[in-house]
This record gives structure tokens, sequence and C-alpha cells, in this order.
């Protein structure tokens, strides 16, 4: 990253005894069941309202239901090999498809113990031969009763769930991590990796559900606030508002699966469902807390568009809107005939604190042709010195830059299975003098260098004025002279993002001569959802006289046309490259922080996978 040219009241109706006694219709869900019958609706519709009875208030367990369930390492969808419907039918990984073999009904036979049924074959998911080591498989096999096909599933993270076997006492993991269709599923020791970490996608008569199941903060695409319960109150017709978002734990929904698709958001402090207040239909009637009702003006349709999810109140069909498009902490937000694309009619959703999933498309597949030749998918509790090095300098990055980077964990560390890299405001000296900010900055020189291929990280990023996060790529030769004559590969940065610089991230190449004799040319791109709130994969496909820039697998910056004053083309961009992570404080683009800036900030990291052709 280096120099650039830019600068209620009343009147609830309450469904709750029906949706009680509909609950003792989910035993019968499902088995055999093609999902394509009449009996297919009417057990969706009574597991639907048999989710209302047993899901509660939270999704710290899994509500019962029919689900599709989504590895969240790999975005695989769990799978009965072939369709089988004979016993000893292998459970496998695959892309993910409208087939009934990827349909499970989860139901409780007794408290905190589960069973799944595959909707495709009604055989329950079995640890083979009720084995209990390392490695033993996963199958379909006709419900017995036994603790080898019964499972604890407890969310670990705010979107993702934990199987464990009750008999073995060992996680469901596809083996050796893998990313590819057709990988085993097996039992193996908990170990906390994505591997053994699952997504669980509500199923009806509608199709597959938007979210999966577990707790998340919901954003506006407009004002980049949160929602949240006015005052922190536990009082029932308490409005919802929008606040500047932090850890609080009354800006922490669990989104609970309901019929037909929809969703109820229940506060994870105040145990209240969101609700439209006295089941109004108007436009500009707010939202509120209420005691679930399960009434419609508490369940919520949630769309996926390319500006953002859309969320509709099921009782009226008006969306979940900004009151008078306000971007101040403490805006009311009401309902509101639903209108186009507009932004404040556009939420995020993302999971709770510390997760590493976002409620948007599993991550993205690289294109036919493609292999996986180098990752690091932060599974560990250290920073893998294997793979990445440590630069440690208060040089200020020829940007004027005003960190100092360090190798300190306060830093840079591995959690969760995420790297967390962290820009603090604090006074530091060392042998380049002293800063007023600390932070750290990662790369892969001698330990990981390409010539070309498709590098890709899946980040959450910081923001405030003053902060300048960047996945980018260096020349580890620098064949063709100084800087930028030996080129650089910004495959994304962001400056000021949630302050001047928007929800705007950069995609930029540089080359030419040697400073000052250098150029630059890229393009901007404003993803759908919040990059400060949600995770996205960003991208780079290079290739011989050829660079394409990609975010959540969109393309939108293609170049073909530069050159270097050290050699002819493809010269710069024709010799090895390495990878780099970093945080920079202030510096010539985004200009220093001003008062507005909180600290500490901190750049979240999924993964960071290299293909080859």
């Amino acid at each position: 990253m280096t120099v650039h040219s830019t600068a209620r009241t009343a009147g609830h109706i309450s469904l709750l005894p029906l949706a009680i006694a509909a609950a003792a219709l989910v035993a019968a869900c499902g088995s055999g069941d093609d999902g394509a019958s009449s009996s297919a609706n009417g057990n969706a519709a009574a597991q639907g309202a048999g989710r209302e009875a047993a899901a509660g208030i939270s999704t710290a367990t899994l509500p019962v239901g029919r689900y599709v369930i989504v590895n969240a390492l790999s975005g695989k969808c769990v799978d009965v090999a072939a369709a089988s419907t004979a016993d000893g039918g292998n459970i496998q990984q695959a892309g993910c498809n409208a087939n009934m073999a990827q349909a499970f009904d989860v139901s409780q036979p007794s408290a905190g113990v589960y069973k799944l049924i595959n909707v495709g074959s009604g055989k329950a998911v079995d640890v083979a031969s009720a084995g209990t080591g390392d490695g033993a498989n996963m199958q379909q096999w006709a419900d017995n009763g036994t603790n080898a096909q019964r499972f604890r599933i407890e969310r670990v993270q705010g979107n993702r769930y934990v199987l464990t076997n009750v008999n073995s006492s060992k996680c469901v993991d596809v083996a050796s991590a893998s990313l590819d269709d057709g990988a085993n599923i097996q039992q193996w020791s908990c170990n906390g990796s994505g591997a053994q970490q699952y997504h669980f996608y509500p199923l009806t008569a509608t199709g597959r559900g938007t979210l999966p199941v577990g707790q998340y903060t919901i954003s506006s695409n407009h004002s980049h606030l949160c929602v949240d319960i006015q005052g922190g109150s536990t009082t029932a017709g308490t409005a919802a508002v929008q606040a500047t978002c932090s850890s609080a734990q009354t800006q922490k929904f669990d989104v609970l699966p309901e019929q037909g698709g929809a969703y109820r958001f229940s506060n994870a402090q105040t145990h209240q469902s969101l609700d439209i207040a006295g089941v109004s239909t108007a436009s500009g009637a707010l939202l509120t807390q209420w005691t679930d009702t399960a009434g419609d003006n508490q369940r919520f349709l949630v769309n996926a568009t390319p500006d953002g999810y859309q969320v509709v109140a099921r009782h009226s069909g008006k969306c979940l809107d900004v009151a008078e498009w306000s971007t101040a902490s403490g805006g009311k937000l009401q309902q509101w005939d639903c209108t186009g694309t507009q932004a404040n009619q556009r939420w995020a959703f993302s999971a709770g604190s510390g997760d590493t999933t976002t409620p948007t498309q599993p991550p993205t597949q690289p294109p036919a042709g493609w292999r996986l030749v180098w990752q690091d998918e932060f599974n560990g509790s250290a920073i893998d010195g294997n793979k990445w090095g440590f630069e440690v300098n208060g040089g200020g990055g020829g940007n004027n830059e005003l960190q100092y980077y360090t190798a300190r964990a306060e830093n840079a560390s591995v959690a969760n299975g995420v790297l967390s890299i962290k820009a603090l405001k604090e006074r530091f000296c060392s042998t380049d003098g002293c800063r007023d900010y600390t932070s750290a900055r990662l790369r892969t020189l001698n330990k990981g260098d390409w010539l070309y291929g498709r590098m890709e990280a899946r980040i959450k990023l910081p923001g405030g004025q003053g902060l300048w996060p960047a996945f980018w790529m260096l020349p580890s030769d620098s064949v063709y002279g100084g800087w930028a004559a030996s080129g650089e590969i910004d495959i994304m940065e962001a400056v000021n993002a949630g302050a001047a610089g928007g929800n705007t991230v950069y995609g930029t190449l540089h080359y030419g001569g040697t400073w000052p004799n250098n150029t630059n040319s890229g393009k901007p791109f404003v993803p759908a959802s919040s990059i400060l709130n949600d995770f996205h994969t960003y991208a780079v496909e290079w290739e011989p006289g050829v660079i394409r820039h990609y975010v959540d697998g969109t393309l939108y910056n293609t170049q073909t046309q530069w050159w270097s004053s050290g050699g002819a083309f493809p010269a710069p961009f024709d010799k090895r490259f390495h990878i780099l992570l970093n945080v920079a404080v202030g510096g010539n683009w985004p200009g220093a922080p001003n008062g507005a800036t909180t600290f500490p900030q901190r750049m979240d990291v999924d993964y960071v996978r290299v293909y080859q052709r």
C-alpha cells in the first residue's frame, strides 16, 4: 500500500396456544417425504409452529425444524451421497441444490439432545458401528434410538453451530477440512475449526431461508447505525431505535425461524420480540419490542437484494425503514411502503460478537479451472510463522503514516478462526522513534510468493477518519527497479470507511517509473452491505496480460494496460509477488484521525487463499 494520486401499546392478537398445540405434530414430520406433496406443506406448517414453541427466546441451542445444513468453512451442503435411501448411505458435503438429500428434520427426542432425519430417505444421521474413535464415518441408518444417532447442537459463534455425538463426545467434521464436493463427513475430536462448524438454514414450503439461524446485529445501510432498544429498557412497548454500533446485548437479536419462511427477532437482553406497534398496517407505525404473541406483526420476511437485505412485516407487507432518513443516534425505526432501492430500507445482518460469518452467500468458490495451492484459515491459536512474517517499523510506509507496526499480540492475533489486526491509540517508542498509534503489517515474503493466480480473502474492515486497511501485494524481487517500477497490486483498500469514505473499497494497480515517475489505475466499488459490519470476499485474478478485481464474486475492474520503465509489457506484472495485510493509521490519502475516530479499530480476516491454474 503506497502513495495514491487521489486524495405498542395494545391490540396484540395472541396465537400462542395454537402454536403450542401445533408443536405436537413435529414428530410426524419428514420421514421419506420428498417435499413435493400436500403433506409436505402440512409438515412445514407444523414444523414452523413447533419452532415457535420450542425455540423460545434464544438460539444458543438450535430450534427444532427442517433445515439445510451448510459447512461454515467450505460453504457446501451436508448431503446424502447419490440421494441414497438405503441404510449405510454415506454423508458427505456437496454443492448446495434443491434435492431433499440435503434437507434434514431436526427434532429433540429428549431435552438438549437432537436427532437428524434426512428428508429424502427418512433415515437418521448415524455414526457407523457406534464408533467412538476419530475418523468414524457419518452415514444414514434407520432410526434405532441409540446414542450413535443422537447429537448435541450448540451455537459457538453468532450463527455457527457444533454437532457433538452423544455416544462418542466427538464433533461432526469435514475430513481434512476439505473444500471439495464429495469430501467425507466423519467424527473427530473437537478442535474449534470451521470444518466442525455449520450454518442451519430454515427450509419451508417457500424454499431455503435467506438467513441461517443465529444471533445477529442489524444495521442500516443508510446510516450505518445498529438497531437497539431505547435506553436498554425491558418494558414492553419500548421503541426500537438506531444507535452507534457497539457490543451491547441490546443490539443483538436471536434470529428465529417461523412459519412460511418468516423470521422472529428476539432481543438478546430483553428477550422480547421486535414488533410493529398496535398491529398497525399504516405507514409510519413504529418498531417496538413486545412479549412474543406469535402475531404476524412480530414476523418478518427477509429478502436479499443487490443493495442489501429488505425486511418486510408479514402482517402489513411494509418495509422496515429509518424514519425521515435519519442518520442520528436515537433515530426512530418504522414501517413504510416498500419503495425501490432506497438505502433507508436496506439492512445488514452481522453475526454476533466474535463470529466469522455473515448472512450473505456462502464463501465464494473459484471459477472452474482454478486449484487451491495455499491457504490460511486461521484455525489455530497463533499466527503461523511458516506463512507470515511481521514488518516492524515506524517509518510511515512512504505515506507519512502515523502508526508504529509491531509484532505484539496486542496488534495481531488469531482466535475463533479469525486473524485480527488491531490499530491502537497509544504512545509507543522503539528504534524508529515514538508514535501515537500502533498496528500490525503481515506479509508472506519468502514464505509465499507467486507468479500469477487468484488471491482471495474474506475480511471485515475497521472504520473511521484516518483508518486505512489493505489486502495487497508487492514484488518479491523488485526486478524492474524501485517502487513502483516493479509494480504493486492493491486487491482491496478502504480509507475513512464509515466516515467520509462511506462504504467504498478500491482495487488499484501501481506501475510506471520509480517514484515520483510512477502512476496508477483502478476503480472503486461499493458492496451491497456494510464493509464495517459484514465480511466480504475480496479477490484478484492475475494472469499474463490481465488483472481482474472482484468483490463477493462480482467482477468490477479488468485491467490489461500498464507499463514499467524497467522492462517490456507485461512487465512489471510478470514476476513473483507476495501478500500483505495491514491497517495503517493516517497518511497522505486518508489524513489523520480526528475527534470522532474511536480506538481500538480491528480488521478481521476469516481466511486467505491462493489458487492457480
